[in-house]
């Protein structure tokens, strides 16, 4: 499942026929490379993370920062109490639950809503402290020398290289290469059901 991003910069090198990094450097690579892999990650919910979260008595509000570090938290996919999944509703519609959804308390938790990407809602609060796991999708560390690990199944590297050879391309602006490369990748992503056939 892990494995080094510098062979992977090698196959991306040669793909584009700069294997000595000339009109690209390797570091231009490797950002390009870290880029993709969060694209990666975040399309497929590659690296997915249950952590319990403790739920204090009468707070219905939280940071994700009580979910996990900083930064670590890339999308939340589920709250579940016990093994109960809340059911997940966008927050402007809070208030067709209730009018007066904030400081409602109830025997137990219901809904959650996300509020742009740091605020976790749920709803109702309970009068008493206890604890719920929350699901996410993990933001991946960023890739800086090349023994850095690519934390990706083996099933998508081919789809982080393809995509990192893409962004190569573009800016090295062979849009020849790249148009035949992005019909190729719209095909792939089609098969899989990534993207709706047009």
């Amino acid at each position: 499942m892990s494995q080094p991003c510098g062979p992977l910069i090698d196959v991306v090198g040669a793909r584009v026929f700069d294997e000595h990094f000339t009109g690209t450097t390797r570091s231009q690579v490797r950002d390009l490379l870290s880029r993709a892999q969060q694209i990666i990650n975040a399309t497929f919910d590659s690296t997915v993370v249950t952590q319990a979260m403790p739920i204090q008595p009468s707070l219905q509000i939280y940071n994700f920062e009580r979910v996990a570090p900083a930064n670590d938290v890339l999308r939340i996919k589920s709250v579940r109490d016990g093994t109960r999944d809340l059911s997940r509703i966008d927050f402007s519609r809070l208030k067709h639950i209730d009018n007066h959804w904030f400081g409602r308390s109830g025997r137990r938790l219901e809904t959650f809503a996300v509020l742009g990407r740091r605020i976790l809602v749920v709803h109702p609060l309970r009068p008493s402290g206890d604890s719920v796991n929350v699901v996410y999708t993990q933001q991946l560390p960023k890739l800086n020398v090349d023994d850095d690990q690519v934390n990706l199944p083996d099933d998508q590297i081919p789809a982080l290289t393809k995509l990192t050879e893409a962004l190569v391309l573009l800016k090295q602006r062979d849009l020849d290469k790249l148009k035949i490369l992005m019909d190729t990748m719209t095909a792939e992503a089609q098969e899989v059901g990534v993207v709706d056939a047009a």
